[in-house]
């Protein structure tokens, strides 16, 4: 248990790297790497960040309701997740992803207006 916990916390910590820099589908093939191979705790963590940068995707794509669905599905499991890696200031996320959502519910380019960062 001890190795998939630091394997988890590495493998976060590269993504959050990526994520920062607009490397999102990268991010997102990492966390389903996490999710594929990680323990019950890993998937339950990792889950919320999956469907954020799937979020991400989809709006990148023009699918604006997929991606609020998403968002706001990833902040109902961001805010379930427990040990994170990298000190997350969760509550952060939680509002960047709130505003990503109110502005896509409103009809703005989310991908123009909130920049979502780790």
């Amino acid at each position: 248990m001890k190795n998939l916990n630091y394997l988890f916390d590495k493998l976060f910590r590269e993504s959050q790297s990526l994520f920062n820099k607009g490397k999102i589908c990268q991010t997102h093939l990492i966390w389903e790497k996490i999710w594929k191979y990680g323990d019950e705790e890993a998937r339950k963590n990792i889950k919320g960040f999956i469907q954020l940068s799937g979020g991400l995707l989809n709006n990148s794509y023009g699918k604006q309701q997929a991606a609020e669905y998403l968002m706001i599905k990833a902040k109902e499991n961001i805010k379930g997740a427990g040990r994170v890696a990298g000190g997350l200031d969760m509550a952060s996320v939680i509002k960047q992803i709130d505003d990503f959502i109110t502005l896509n519910h409103q009809g703005i380019n989310c991908s123009q207006s909130v920049n979502i960062s780790l």
